[in-house]
């Protein structure tokens, strides 16, 4: 059903129409033979977009920090938070996967709480820190869980986890947008 909003909601996004100086590459006039070059003729290939996408981000150190951090946090929390977390409610606590569907509902509870306690504070400074605090935030309240003797204290620790994603998300998309030029 959410995905359903989401849905509606970009289908109702208006893209803004380029000005001839400001078009895309994308859709740059043929070499003079009479109309536009072949969709296939223009596409780079993959390498050369991939290198063309690392070049940009090492102009543009801001998203270089940020893309590393993405990948950091892939590696080192998302990946093991989807392998261990269902090792710890099976395996440690002997529960059932009831009990692992309600530690995941608390994270995304929370989460959600706090994406649209986000949604309020327009006037954000340092959004950095933020997003610095809320890595350190997810990855501590993940070594806690890890290391909670109990599930219901594990579940407390997965609610601040929820809270330091959600504050992750919305930190690190906004310093991407600020930090992305407009073209």
């Amino acid at each position: 059903a959410l995905l359903l909003v989401g849905i509606i909601a970009l289908a109702s996004m208006r893209i803004p129409h380029f000005a001839e100086d400001d078009t895309p590459p994308e859709s740059v006039q043929g070499s003079g033979q009479g109309g536009r070059a072949s969709a296939a003729a223009q596409k780079p290939g993959i390498l050369a977009t991939l290198r063309g996408g690392i070049l940009f981000l090492w102009g543009h150190k801001p998203l270089l920090v940020l893309m590393v951090l993405y990948m950091a946090t892939g590696l080192f929390i998302t990946g093991p938070l989807l392998v261990i977390v269902p090792l710890l409610v099976a395996d440690v606590w002997e529960l059932s996967s009831g009990a692992l569907g309600l530690a995941f509902g608390v994270q995304a509870a929370t989460g959600m709480i706090m994406g649209f306690y986000l949604t309020r504070m327009s006037g954000l400074r340092n959004k950095g820190g933020f997003f610095a605090l809320s890595m350190m935030g997810g990855g501590s309240s993940f070594a806690l869980y890890s290391i909670a003797p109990t599930y219901a204290l594990g579940l407390v620790f997965f609610m601040t986890f929820g809270v330091a994603a959600a504050m992750y998300g919305g930190m690190s998309q906004t310093l991407i947008q600020s930090h992305t030029p407009r073209e």
